[in-house]
């Protein structure tokens, strides 16, 4: 069980079978509309986007607050090292309390435990306050795939976050080291 700075108690646990109808309305309710790609699309049901395995929900008093989804980010076994955070959410009345944060850092530990050294995510352009919070938790933009969904009459950049999480990876000076792609002078 974990406290949060209002006082609540709560833990993070494996999703199972009875969590799918809390789950569903949860991401019904929890998407604004310029930050889901398939809004405008049939929302697929939460089991035919996500293997329960490889969700965690953070309840309360038997209440879903939130949860994420995690696997490999590729089936490749010289990807093996890079796991993917493929959905972070929280009910919007319950943020701002520490549960993302909690959520994170579960999911770190969740692919350090599976071997991962690598956590990558992907976050839409529109979606400012997501971006800030990966940063604030040490996430670097690795990629911006320009324009990648147009979302009712707006085109939106996807971009990929990631962050080194556990060992194993190439150490601080090799990072440090590496010449980035810089956006050509205009």
């Amino acid at each position: 069980m974990k406290k949060l700075s209002d006082s609540l108690a709560v833990n993070i646990i494996p999703a199972s079978d009875i969590h799918i109808p809390a789950l569903e309305m949860l991401e019904g309710r929890g998407w604004k509309r310029s930050q889901r790609p398939d809004f405008n699309e049939t929302i697929m049901s939460f089991v035919s986007r996500f293997d329960l395995a490889d969700v965690r929900v953070v309840i309360m008093n038997d209440e879903v607050l939130g949860y994420y989804a995690i696997g490999p980010r590729t089936p490749l076994i010289s990807n093996r090292h890079v796991m993917r955070l493929r959905a972070i959410l929280v009910a919007p009345n319950r943020r701002r309390r520490g549960l993302g944060s909690l959520l994170l850092a579960d999911a770190e530990q969740f692919a350090v435990s599976r071997g991962a050294s690598k956590l990558t995510l992907t976050v839409l352009s529109t979606n400012p306050a997501a971006i800030r919070f990966y940063e604030r938790h040490g996430y670097a933009c690795e990629s911006r795939l320009v324009w990648e969904f147009h979302i009712g009459e707006q085109f939106i950049d996807d971009m990929t976050y990631a962050k080194w999480i556990g060992s194993g990876g190439p150490s601080e000076k090799n990072r440090s080291e590496r010449k980035e792609y810089r956006e050509p002078a205009k």
